[in-house]
Order: C-alpha cells, then structure tokens, then sequence
C-alpha cells in the first residue's frame, strides 16, 4: 500500500494493485487530489495493512492513529 500525507494532516492508503500499468507516454497517476481541505502532498511511504501507524502534530499531539481505523 502507499500512504500519502497531506501538510493539513488528511492521509490516504491505497493498494498498489488500483494503479494501473501506464506505457512510455503515460501522463502520471493522481493518488490523492489536494485543495484547501487536504493542503499540499508532504510525504509517501509504502505500508503494509499490519503496520501501526501514529501521526503527531509539532506540538506532540497525537493526530492519528492506525488503532482508531476501521479496517
């Protein structure tokens, strides 16, 4: 799965297998739209559906949390 952030702290997991295979001439795949809402894409990772997950805001915060999802 890749994880996408965005700066206003909305993330994103997709399955690697909803991508779809592009040729030479591919324009690019857009994995999460960003706006006001989502902010600008800060960073992407790839994870697995196993893995515990914490986001945390600059003052410690917890934001997230992979215990808090439903699966």
């Amino acid at each position: 799965m890749l994880l996408v952030a965005g700066e206003n702290g909305i993330g994103k997991r997709t399955p690697f297998d909803e991508y779809r295979v592009q040729s030479r001439g591919g324009k690019g795949i857009i994995t999460m739209k960003t706006g006001e809402r989502t902010g600008g894409v800060i960073g992407a990772l790839t994870v697995h559906t196993e893995d515990e997950l914490h986001a945390y805001d600059v003052q410690g915060q917890t934001v997230a949390d992979s215990r808090q999802r439903n699966p």
